[in-house]
């Protein structure tokens, strides 16, 4: 299935639960978000400050998505992630954003200041999520209300299971049960015309192509700790030294190389990525990172790779029209945001059929 096509089965879902589940046993008020809200609006002023016909909604996305985000099933217990914390994440990240270009996207009715606010957000919440994922606190699911699977599971998963649990992925659905009706029609109009507000990374890369001087998605502070963010660190230096030595490589974008850049997103061999990334300095000394589907669990906890559904690597056929024979490869999936002059790269001139 494309991207394309799996963003639109994405938002069928949404509009299915929506008539469902929206609201449903959600609380009647949130003991944080007042004075969260009220932190977020002087930045919301400001960013809307060309389009006041948009400061509205934009009030009514802030208050709606902060009563999404994590809740103790325990509502005396005090939160691993507070509504001030992760909204005070966001909205600083939204003021690092250089304004879109003042007809960003081209098409009527919608709003790239409005599209990049709720991505924002959305991101925020997967980092909140993955936080409180990771704690073993019990919590609600943010779509139904109901306890979160993972309170059942808690006996049987090791602790390293519990470290890599990740809520990515987990604030475009949210968007999808508690955006106010006029923000689900913003998201539905730029899916329509190809603008991938769900697919966090490639709509990143989107507004980079318009905004040059846009601030670094992939380098968002993480809550989860300081230790965590070194990890991150190291893992995402040593990742965008093997992808920029690979995309100027004489092989990059041929069938028979190693990497390729299609449907915006950057496609690479899975086993010689993984053994280039284990001869980087700051990664060959580390034992817990040598197994190689180890490595994957925490390229993609820490969003530097882009999951097949639960696993990391992914199947596809490498297609060329001239060439008689397809190839068959097993590869990672890497988001564009990791490559520095991805304007300039080309895309790949075959295609990459992903295998069922």
């Amino acid at each position: 299935m494309s991207n394309r096509n799996r963003i639109h089965a994405l938002l069928r879902r949404w509009r299915a639960r929506l008539g469902a589940t929206a609201g449903c046993g959600a609380p009647a008020g949130d003991r944080d978000a007042p004075d969260a809200l009220a932190s977020g609006r002087n930045a919301l002023v400001a960013w809307f400050a060309a389009e006041p016909e948009q400061y509205a909604l934009a009030q009514a996305t802030l208050a709606a998505l902060a009563r999404a985000g994590p809740r103790p099933l325990d509502e005396t217990a005090a939160p691993v992630v507070t509504v001030q914390n992760w909204l005070k994440t966001a909205v600083a990240r939204l003021t690092q954003q250089p304004l879109p270009p003042e007809r960003w996207p081209p098409v009527a009715g919608l709003s790239g200041r409005y599209l990049m606010l709720t991505r924002v957000l959305g991101d925020a919440l997967d980092a909140a999520y993955t936080t409180a994922l990771r704690s073993g606190q019990p919590h609600h699911c943010p779509l139904t209300w109901e306890p979160l699977p993972t309170v059942t599971l808690q006996p049987r998963l090791k602790p390293a299971e519990w470290a890599a649990l990740d809520g990515t992925g987990l604030g475009s659905l949210i968007a999808g049960v508690w955006l106010p009706d006029a923000g689900q029609r913003q998201v539905w109009l730029a899916v329509a015309h190809d603008l991938p507000w769900p697919d966090a990374p490639a709509f990143w890369a989107a507004v980079a192509a318009q905004t040059p001087d846009s601030a670094d998605p992939v380098g968002t502070a993480d809550p989860a700790g300081s230790i965590e963010d070194e990890e991150r660190l190291i893992l995402r230096d040593a990742v965008r030294d093997v992808l920029r030595g690979l995309v100027q490589s004489e092989t990059f974008n041929r069938q028979d190389g190693a990497g390729w850049y299609h449907a915006g997103a950057f496609w690479v061999a899975a086993k010689p990525f993984a053994e280039r990334l284990h001869a980087q300095p700051e990664v060959r000394d580390r034992g817990e990172w040598r197994p190689r589907p180890a490595l994957y669990q925490r390229l993609a906890a820490h969003g530097l790779l882009l999951p097949n559904g639960a696993q990391p690597v992914w199947n596809v056929y490498v297609i060329e029209e001239d060439l008689p024979h397809r190839r068959y490869a097993s590869v990672l999936k890497l988001p564009a945001t990791l490559y520095a002059r991805v304007e300039t790269c080309p895309a790949y001139a075959g295609r990459l059929q992903v295998v069922s």
